[in-house]
Protein backbone atom coordinates (compact mmCIF):
# COMPACT_ATOMS: atom_id res chain seq x y z
CA UNK A 1 0.00 0.00 0.00
CA UNK A 2 1.16 3.49 -0.65
CA UNK A 3 -0.23 5.05 2.49
CA UNK A 4 -2.54 3.93 5.27
CA UNK A 5 -4.84 0.95 5.70
CA UNK A 6 -7.98 3.07 5.37
CA UNK A 7 -7.23 3.68 1.71
CA UNK A 8 -8.35 0.06 1.16
CA UNK A 9 -11.75 0.94 2.58
CA UNK A 10 -12.37 3.29 -0.34
CA UNK A 11 -12.31 0.18 -2.54
CA UNK A 12 -15.48 -0.99 -0.80
CA UNK A 13 -17.53 2.04 0.28
CA UNK A 14 -20.84 0.17 0.53
CA UNK A 15 -19.34 -2.45 2.81
CA UNK A 16 -17.94 0.26 5.07
CA UNK A 17 -21.35 1.93 5.22
CA UNK A 18 -23.04 -1.40 5.98
CA UNK A 19 -20.59 -2.23 8.77
CA UNK A 20 -21.16 1.23 10.22
CA UNK A 21 -24.97 0.70 9.96
CA UNK A 22 -25.21 3.81 7.79
CA UNK A 23 -26.13 2.68 4.26
CA UNK A 24 -26.32 6.31 3.10
CA UNK A 25 -22.60 6.75 3.81
CA UNK A 26 -21.48 4.53 0.96
CA UNK A 27 -22.32 7.20 -1.63
CA UNK A 28 -20.27 9.78 0.28
CA UNK A 29 -17.22 7.53 0.33
CA UNK A 30 -17.74 6.71 -3.34
CA UNK A 31 -17.70 10.43 -4.18
CA UNK A 32 -14.28 10.72 -2.58
CA UNK A 33 -13.08 7.55 -4.29
CA UNK A 34 -14.04 8.87 -7.72
CA UNK A 35 -11.70 11.85 -7.30
CA UNK A 36 -8.65 9.56 -7.49
CA UNK A 37 -7.32 7.01 -9.97
CA UNK A 38 -7.11 4.40 -7.21
CA UNK A 39 -8.04 4.34 -3.51
CA UNK A 40 -4.34 4.11 -2.68
CA UNK A 41 -3.79 7.63 -3.97
CA UNK A 42 -6.08 9.18 -1.35
CA UNK A 43 -3.49 10.82 0.85
CA UNK A 44 -3.41 14.56 1.04
CA UNK A 45 -3.21 16.64 4.19
CA UNK A 46 -3.72 16.25 7.90
CA UNK A 47 -7.46 16.71 7.50
CA UNK A 48 -7.93 14.80 4.24
CA UNK A 49 -6.00 11.54 4.59
CA UNK A 50 -8.13 8.37 4.33
CA UNK A 51 -8.77 7.72 8.02
CA UNK A 52 -9.70 11.35 8.66
CA UNK A 53 -12.13 11.31 5.73
CA UNK A 54 -13.77 8.15 7.08
CA UNK A 55 -14.02 9.65 10.56
CA UNK A 56 -15.68 12.74 9.08
CA UNK A 57 -18.46 10.54 7.66
CA UNK A 58 -18.49 7.94 10.44
CA UNK A 59 -17.33 9.41 13.80
CA UNK A 60 -17.77 6.02 15.49
CA UNK A 61 -15.33 4.30 13.09
CA UNK A 62 -12.72 2.17 14.86
CA UNK A 63 -9.91 0.83 12.70
CA UNK A 64 -9.41 -2.48 14.51
CA UNK A 65 -13.12 -3.28 14.59
CA UNK A 66 -14.72 -1.85 11.48
CA UNK A 67 -11.76 -2.04 9.08
CA UNK A 68 -11.40 -5.85 9.13
CA UNK A 69 -15.17 -6.32 8.97
CA UNK A 70 -15.52 -4.12 5.88
CA UNK A 71 -12.51 -5.51 4.03
CA UNK A 72 -13.60 -9.05 4.90
CA UNK A 73 -17.01 -8.39 3.41
CA UNK A 74 -15.45 -6.88 0.28
CA UNK A 75 -13.06 -9.76 -0.24
CA UNK A 76 -9.47 -9.94 -1.36
CA UNK A 77 -10.42 -9.99 -5.06
CA UNK A 78 -12.12 -6.59 -4.81
CA UNK A 79 -9.26 -5.03 -2.83
CA UNK A 80 -6.67 -6.35 -5.28
CA UNK A 81 -8.64 -5.13 -8.30
CA UNK A 82 -9.01 -1.62 -6.91
CA UNK A 83 -5.57 -1.24 -5.30
CA UNK A 84 -2.65 -2.13 -7.58
CA UNK A 85 0.11 -1.57 -5.01
CA UNK A 86 -1.70 -3.76 -2.52
CA UNK A 87 -2.14 -6.36 -5.26
CA UNK A 88 1.60 -6.29 -5.96
CA UNK A 89 2.37 -6.77 -2.28
CA UNK A 90 -0.01 -9.75 -2.03
CA UNK A 91 1.45 -11.20 -5.22
CA UNK A 92 4.90 -10.95 -3.67
CA UNK A 93 3.70 -12.83 -0.60
CA UNK A 94 2.15 -15.49 -2.80
CA UNK A 95 5.39 -15.86 -4.72
CA UNK A 96 7.29 -16.51 -1.49
CA UNK A 97 4.86 -19.32 -0.76
CA UNK A 98 5.53 -20.82 -4.19
CA UNK A 99 9.30 -21.01 -3.69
Amino acid sequence: MLHEFESLLFACPNEVAAVMCRPDGGAKLQEVREQFATPEEINEGAETHPSKRILNFFPDYRKRVHGPLATGRAGLETLRAECPHFDGWVSGLEAVGDE
